[in-house]
């Protein structure tokens, strides 16, 4: 994230994010579970594709299949899934904006949908827990 953040970056940053963060955001009301469900991963894999490194891209695919396609468990309440609207809608300004700092503590966040300061301990459970704790220490790993 710090390469896209440079501003000697030649990265696209017209991204197709910003459609994808909007249509999350417009099926938190309107939308089905799955429909929310699919719209986050479109979200997601249009992000982490503005980075340009395909093995991150593949990693984060081939996680996502290992773990249940079920989105019950995606978020725990209302609150949190608009909350997560809103991280979408920002990752993108801060990406455009080149924010680095400031986009690293968001994604952070956004995938422990917490807040922590050091690289996160392993969960005792394995399951989408496991799937995003290696998610995070790879992304903490390349920030």
């Amino acid at each position: 994230m710090s390469y896209l953040c440079s501003a000697s970056s030649t990265v696209e940053i017209q991204a197709p994010a910003h459609p994808t963060a909007e249509r999350f955001e417009s099926l938190i009301l309107h939308g089905t579970v799955l429909e929310l469900y699919e719209a986050n991963l479109n979200f997601h894999r249009a992000f982490v594709q503005l980075s340009g490194n395909d093995e991150l891209d593949g990693i984060i695919a081939e996680l996502r299949q290992r773990t249940s396609s079920a989105p019950v468990s995606q978020w725990k309440t209302r609150a949190r899934i608009e909350q997560s609207a809103r991280e979408h809608h920002e990752m993108v300004d801060l990406l455009q904006a080149r924010d680095g700092k400031r986009l690293k503590a968001l994604v952070e966040r956004h995938i422990r949908q917490s807040v922590f300061t050091n690289p996160p301990s392993p969960p005792a459970q394995p399951g989408r827990s496991m799937m995003r704790w290696i998610v995070s220490r790879a992304m903490w790993a390349s920030l």
